[in-house]
């Protein structure tokens, strides 16, 4: 039986681009100079990371007001 193992990346907006900000609970160190999402999830993608999954989420008030997308990607586990 094929078993998986699982990515879960949150990316946050910044100067009007969407950056991958935490992986698997973690603050991507230096996340706002980084690879925008679609260089982070295409250099995934070579790893054998496969996207299954992707939900945006907006929160807050007026004053702190925040949206994100949560990704969730996948591959055979080893």
């Amino acid at each position: 039986m094929q078993k998986w193992e699982y990515k879960f990346v949150e990316c946050i907006s910044h100067f009007d681009s969407w950056y991958p900000a935490f992986e698997d609970g973690e603050e991507i160190k230096n996340w706002k100079t980084g690879d925008n999402v679609t260089v982070f999830s295409n250099r995934l993608g070579e790893q054998g990371w496969e996207m299954v999954s992707s939900n945006f989420s907006a929160v807050g008030t007026e004053s702190e007001y925040r949206e994100f997308f949560r990704l969730v990607f996948k591959r055979p586990k080893s």
